[in-house]
Parts: structure tokens; C-alpha cells; sequence
């Protein structure tokens, strides 16, 4: 399509497939990975799926706010925050051996998975104005799901490969910060980086606002 053409002359519309590929394989290596992590350090298995349920729970409250915080604050930053809390917290992993540390990292882990993917459709929106959305989001899940499923199996195989889950662990945490830079590098979100691309339709296709700005100009 026309908006397609336009969307992706501009670096963020690839930067943001990559964002949604590297914290969606960076966090399905943990959760696929979490129960047993804690089984192995001690945990009993009903309260290692206790863990995962936190983590569950806070992640699904966390999908709702993050919008409503992206709309009022700029979806970069809390992108950022959301991608930050995804890569930091995994190091706890590195050390947890006490339940209430597992507890901690499902809540500040959670919080961040959560706010990784539902603040990108605010964000197309901020970016590409009215154009249509699920063009550019479409893409962006395709980068998320080819992410999860690369996580998961090099995630797996690592994990299987060396006995344990340290080099797992690592990998998530690289995965994600590698988001985290990616989403620096992304433009301010406070002006629409394609605003004439209607301009590029015939006249009948345009909306009215489109040939408002026409008639002015």
C-alpha cells in the first residue's frame, strides 16, 4: 500500500520490528525457563509455580496502565522503563536462592513484559498518525513472534547443552538490552514522522483532513 511505502522509508519502522524481535526472545527464554530455575535452586514445585502465577498476574494488570501511561508520558520512555525492567531484573536470577527473591524478580520482571508489547500500538499512532495501524503493527508482531520461538529453542538448547541455565540467563539479559539501545535510538515521539504521506493518494482516497491541509498549503 501507499502508507506502506511511506512507513518504511523511515528507520523506526524497522528498528521497531527488531525491538519486538529482541525482548520478545529475550523474555521467552525466562519464561520458559523460570519454574524450573527456581525448582533447582531449592524451590518446592508448587511454590516455584506460585512464582510464575505472580508473574502471570502482574504482567496482565501491567498491560493495562502501560497504554494510558504511554499516551500521557511518550510511549519511548516508558518502553524504555518497560525493556529496562526486562533486562536488569533477569541478573537476580544469577543469585536467587530465597523464595521472596523469586517473588521480587516475578513483580519487576513482570511489569516490564508486560509493558514491552502493549505500548506499540500507541506508539505506530505516534508516529504514523491515522494511518492504518495494522499495516506497520502487523510487522512488528512478526519480528515479536520470530523472537519468541528463536528465544525459546536457543534459549533451550543452551540450557540443555550446559547443564544449566547461567548462559540462558545471559542471553535474556543481552537480548533485551540490546532493546533497551535500540529504543534510544528511536526518534521523539512528539511529531508524526510520515504527516503528508495522503498526498501520495488520489484526491477521492484522501481523507478530509488530508485535503483540508491540500487546499491550505
Amino acid at each position: 500500500s501507499v502508507f506502506l511505502q511511506h512507513a518504511q522509508r523511515t528507520n523506526a519502522f524497522w528498528n521497531l520490528i527488531g525491538i519486538h524481535f529482541w525482548g520478545c526472545a529475550g523474555h521467552n527464554i525466562i519464561l520458559m525457563g523460570l519454574a524450573a530455575m527456581a525448582v533447582e535452586r531449592g524451590i518446592s514445585i508448587g511454590a516455584a509455580a506460585g512464582v510464575y502465577g505472580a508473574l502471570t498476574i502482574v504482567s496482565s494488570l501491567t498491560r493495562f496502565l502501560v497504554p494510558v501511561a504511554a499516551d500521557r508520558f511518550g510511549s519511548k520512555g516508558v518502553m524504555a522503563v518497560s525493556f529496562a525492567l526486562q533486562s536488569l531484573p533477569v541478573l537476580m536470577l544469577l543469585v536467587a536462592h530465597d523464595l521472596w527473591v523469586f517473588y521480587l524478580f516475578a513483580v519487576l520482571f513482570g511489569i516490564g513484559v508486560g509493558g514491552e508489547m502493549t505500548a506499540f500500538p500507541v506508539i505506530n499512532r505516534q508516529y504514523y498518525g491515522h494511518g492504518p495501524m495494522g499495516t506497520t503493527y502487523g510487522w512488528q508482531t512478526l519480528g515479536g513472534g520470530m523472537g519468541m520461538a528463536l528465544g525459546l529453542v536457543i534459549g533451550g538448547f543452551i540450557w540443555t547443552q550446559t547443564g544449566n541455565y547461567t548462559a540462558s540467563v545471559w542471553l535474556s539479559f543481552g537480548l533485551s538490552l540490546v532493546g533497551v539501545i535500540s529504543i534510544v535510538a528511536l526518534p521523539n515521539t512528539a511529531h508524526h514522522l510520515i504527516p503528508h504521506w495522503e498526498e501520495s493518494l488520489p484526491p477521492e482516497a484522501r481523507s478530509s483532513a488530508a485535503l483540508q491541509r491540500t487546499k491550505n498549503a
